[in-house]
């Protein structure tokens, strides 16, 4: 089926879906009907520690309980709020479809390496009270048409004083249509960390924040890394709608081979988001002549008592630093490789798990120079 999106629709502004044919997302999809008690989940420190169990092990140790509901939508609803006719469609394809919940009521002894693809479209974790929860999702290769995507819909929910740190690595050669949605309740953390690498034409990732609680906290990086014609594109939406809550974001793209990266961050400081504190930065770095960016940050403040900055950069690999390396010893290809790497993997330095941090700094060393 191939879906016709106004151009005109502002959550699909930049992107240039004329020249896109990613999006055929079939009438009828092969929703897997999945028993949440056999799926086995990799467990440990790091890529190189761990060891797999059956999720019905960490039930029956008390650390998760699994149920099941009706599937509700959290696309937005808002009459002023204008969503493309793709948004639509997708809502449509999970309405038959369960909810699976997994809810985590104590901190795990460690990260969580889940692959979305093992699971069911539609996912809900929760993250119990004064609980802590590492969890990277990361996608395999799955065998697809070349005009098909993959469509998945995550949703956590951080209850009070809880702490959750995502990661997120799309990396493959598959087209996908990502989606996650995060409730932070009272004095609640949420830190991720999101990769968008890979060979594919085409790769959307939705993230929407919603800080209900007061004294909440959320903290958004990100690198994209575009090459071989691919577009890749990045969509926030943070609410702030209690008191003295603090997000940072800071989101960051490399673009080469005639590519193009979209980042679109919106914060909304309603009016009942009094002593907030929000960071918003996106820095684009092009490598050839022919790749592009478009970038808009976004701030829309409904109250007079909050802190509130944003900005957005465009450039290529400062020659300054060039020769100023140069001028010590360094080749120039030496100095280039310095100077992207230091770029690129700053974004993870926020992550506090040391296992999910080096995974994303050998992914990005792997994107960058194929090893």
């Amino acid at each position: 089926m191939n879906l016709e999106i106004p151009r005109k629709t502002e959550a699909w502004k930049f992107s240039p879906l004329g020249t896109v044919n990613s999006f055929n997302i079939k009438t009828k999809p092969e929703l897997k009907k999945v028993d949440f008690h056999k799926i086995k989940v990799a467990v440990g420190p790091s890529e190189q520690q761990v060891h797999t169990v059956h999720l019905q092990d960490l039930i029956d140790s008390g650390t998760a309980e699994v149920s099941f509901k009706k599937s509700e939508s959290y696309f937005f609803n808002d009459s002023n709020t204008k969503r493309a006719n793709l948004d639509r469609n997708l809502e449509s394809l999970t309405k038959s479809e369960k909810t699976a919940t997994l809810k985590i009521l104590k901190s795990p002894q460690s990260t969580l390496w889940i692959d979305p693809n093992s699971l069911s479209s539609n996912i809900e974790i929760e993250i119990c009270e004064n609980s802590n929860a590492n969890i990277l999702f990361f996608e395999t290769e799955k065998d697809q048409a070349a005009d098909e995507s993959s469509f998945s819909k995550i949703s956590f929910s951080i209850d009070q004083n809880a702490k959750l740190e995502l990661g997120v690595s799309l990396s493959t050669a598959n087209n996908s249509f990502s989606q996650i949605n995060i409730s932070v309740g009272e004095g609640a953390h949420f830190n991720s960390y999101s990769l968008m690498s890979g060979a594919a034409v085409y790769k959307r990732l939705e993230t929407n924040v919603f800080l209900t609680g007061k004294e909440s906290r959320a903290t958004l990086n990100g690198l994209n890394c575009t090459r071989a014609k691919s577009i890749f594109d990045y969509h926030s939406n943070v609410f702030h709608l209690n008191k003295d809550q603090v997000t940072h974001q800071n989101y960051k793209a490399v673009c080469k081979d005639q590519s193009k990266s979209i980042f679109s961050g919106r914060v909304h400081l309603t009016e009942n988001s009094s002593g907030a504190a929000v960071h918003q930065l996106n820095n684009n770095l092009l490598l050839d002549k022919k790749s592009s960016v478009d970038t808009q940050p976004e701030l829309n403040i409904y109250h007079d008592n909050v802190k509130a900055s944003h900005g957005a950069t465009t450039s290529s690999l400062d020659e300054n630093h060039i020769f100023y390396f140069s001028s010590r010893g360094f080749k120039p290809e030496h100095t280039k490789k310095i100077l992207l790497e230091a770029f690129c993997k700053s974004t993870c330095s926020n992550l506090e798990s040391p296992g999910i941090k080096e995974f994303f700094k050998k992914a990005i060393s792997k994107e960058l120079y194929g090893v």
